[in-house]
C-alpha cells in the first residue's frame, strides 16, 4: 500500500551555497502550493543538502532563507507524478529585510533516478 501511496507524489531535493560555492547549513527551505495552500518545510543538513519528499503533484512556490543571506524565492515549480526534481541554489549575501523574487522557470533536472514518466491529459 506504501508504494502505491508514493507513486503518485513527486519530490523536490538539492544543495544550497553561497555565491563563492560554500555550503550554507541551517538554510530553511519551504515548499508552497498555491491552490491547495499546503506547506511544507525542510532544513539544510550540515553538507548544505535538503529534501521535501512526498509532494502533491502541482505548482509550488518554493522559499530558501537564512539569517545574513538574500532569501530567494523560486515561483511556479511544475511537479508532476513520480518527479523527483533537483533544485539547487546559490544565495547571495545581504542583509535579514532584502529578497530575491525569481519569476522565471528553474531549470530542474531529474537526476535522482532512471524512471520516466508522463503525465496523460484527459481530454
Amino acid at each position: 500500500m506504501l508504494a502505491t501511496l508514493n507513486a503518485q507524489n513527486a519530490s523536490v531535493s538539492g544543495r544550497v551555497t553561497d555565491s563563492s560555492g560554500a555550503v550554507v547549513p541551517g538554510a530553511k527551505v519551504i515548499a508552497r502550493n498555491p491552490l491547495s495552500g499546503a506547506s511544507f518545510s525542510a532544513e539544510t543538513s550540515v553538507e548544505g543538502y535538503y529534501s521535501l519528499p512526498s509532494l502533491i503533484p502541482g505548482r509550488y512556490n518554493i522559499e530558501i532563507a537564512k539569517a545574513g543571506f538574500v532569501t530567494q524565492k523560486q515561483n511556479g515549480l511544475e511537479l508532476a507524478v513520480q518527479q523527483a526534481a533537483r533544485l539547487d541554489v546559490a544565495l547571495k549575501i545581504g542583509v535579514v529585510a532584502e529578497t530575491m523574487k525569481v519569476n522565471a522557470q528553474a531549470l530542474v533536472l531529474e537526476s535522482e533516478n532512471s524512471t520516466l514518466g508522463q503525465v496523460i491529459g484527459n481530454k
